[in-house]
């Protein structure tokens, strides 16, 4: 069996929960949109925004975050990216108005780009014989990441829409502190 010197089993599956979970900060309020509503005494059609606004962050930070990753290292962007997330989390988790709500889950969407930066440095670091295997491992965790937000979010209504956002940061926080021994692409031989 060939492992690669970057990127051992145990790391493709981090980077692919990882990315997962990053990518399931786009769905965490689609079930919780009635209590959104009903919390901060506003429809559930315009508490629709807050959906749609996350999606179009995402779009922005797809469009302006992930190209850093080919001019910045990646092995320092993502825990910074993974961080700003656990902030944008924290301020959805304290928002006391639809508008400061609506801000910060843009911001959440902005941020929400790890996964998309995961798979090139995964890449970067596997060797070539592993690389299909270790990239398509990772983009599957990242492709499968909004279900078990979906899931995890739905019987947390009865807590509270700012009791899942806390959480969530609490998680992201969590996954971004410990900056990992990732060694750098330039490191691992290529063959």
């Amino acid at each position: 069996m060939n492992r690669s010197a970057g990127m051992t089993p145990a790391r493709t599956l981090l980077f692919a929960v990882a990315g997962g979970a990053a990518v399931g900060n786009l769905y965490w309020a689609q079930p919780l949109l009635d209590d959104i509503a009903r919390t901060l005494d506003t429809s559930v059609s315009l508490a629709g925004l807050l959906v749609t606004l996350t999606q179009v962050g995402y779009a922005v930070g797809i469009l302006l975050v992930v190209p850093l990753g080919d001019v910045l290292d990646r092995r320092r962007l993502i825990p910074g990216v993974l961080v700003a997330s656990a902030v944008a989390l924290l301020f959805a988790a304290v928002a006391p108005s639809f508008a400061v709500l609506l801000v910060a889950l843009a911001l959440v969407g902005l941020t929400t780009v790890a996964g998309q930066l995961l798979i090139p440095l995964a890449g970067d670091l596997a060797e070539p014989a592993s690389r299909g295997r270790v990239v398509g491992t990772i983009a599957s965790g990242v492709l499968t990441g909004s279900r078990p937000s979906r899931r995890w979010c739905s019987p947390c209504c009865s807590t509270g829409w700012s009791l899942t956002s806390s959480g969530e940061t609490g998680c992201r926080t969590l996954r971004s502190s410990p900056r990992c021994s990732v060694p750098s692409p330039h490191t691992v031989p290529s063959g």
